[in-house]
């Protein structure tokens, strides 16, 4: 019997509670290419060094994302198991999966993306099935497409109970970073005169909201990082009998 969502979220808190500082101190390497970012977007005349330098933080973000979820991953279950948490090590040993990872999120992106080629119904089962793709890498030591099938054979059996938890866990994360982050927009906006419904109906969102929501994404992105590795193990802790 598998564990609610509200169950593996309350999990999920207490873990990332007891070690807030160490994740999103982890996540606060995003900061860096997104304040580049930030940066470059207030320079008038836009020049090929410009855009190069816009590429180069963007390829640095998706690089510096992947391979914290790795850390993440890495993370979150030496502190479910308990285990004394050797950050070196943990850096180290994400550095050398950087490239496995990614050729197991190519593979799958591409079963992905073809079924949704082929039909919208496809995709999202393929999506469903390889999601944990990446956690059967990292934490099973699962190559190339033994991690897309070791992911699918966590789902096939039940597919929406792993459908509703998949959903349900970043869904309330998201909803309560949401009021949360309107309940601050409002307060900075009542204190500095700021029209913020005029602001936010612009073409462009204002610079400095872009850059508030990045700054206070990085409390939500382990967070939700520690919900799909808990999930994860709890899928591979109560795996389908076949009858």
């Amino acid at each position: 019997m598998l564990a609610s969502p509200f169950s593996v979220l309350g999990q999920s808190f207490r873990l990332y509670r007891a070690n807030l500082w160490v994740l999103v101190g982890y996540s606060a390497w995003l900061l860096f290419p997104i304040a580049g970012i930030f940066v470059l977007s207030f320079i008038p005349d836009h020049t090929w060094v410009t855009y190069a330098s816009v590429s180069i933080f963007t390829i640095a973000q998706m690089l510096i994302s992947i391979w914290l979820s790795i850390v993440f991953i890495k993370l979150v279950d030496l502190m479910d198991r308990k285990q004394p948490l050797d950050l070196p090590t943990v850096q180290k040993e994400s550095i050398f999966l950087l490239r496995p990872t990614i050729h197991v999120m190519a593979r799958q992106f591409l079963f992905v993306f073809l079924g949704f080629i082929a039909l919208i119904i496809p995709g999202i089962v393929m999506a469903l099935w390889y999601a944990f793709s990446q956690m059967a890498l990292i934490l099973d030591g699962k190559i190339g497409m033994e991690a897309l099938t070791f992911s699918k054979t966590l789902v096939k059996g039940r597919f929406f109970q792993v459908l509703y938890r998949l959903i349900a866990g970043p869904l309330i994360i998201g909803f309560v970073y949401s009021f949360f982050i309107a309940i601050l927009f409002l307060i900075i906006a009542s204190s500095s005169g700021i029209d913020l419904i005029q602001a936010m109906s612009g073409n462009t969102v204002p610079a400095w909201i872009e850059l508030l929501q990045s700054s206070l994404e990085i409390f939500t992105i382990p967070l939700v990082a520690t919900y799909m590795t808990m999930l994860y193990k709890e899928l591979r802790k109560n795996p389908v009998i076949a009858v």
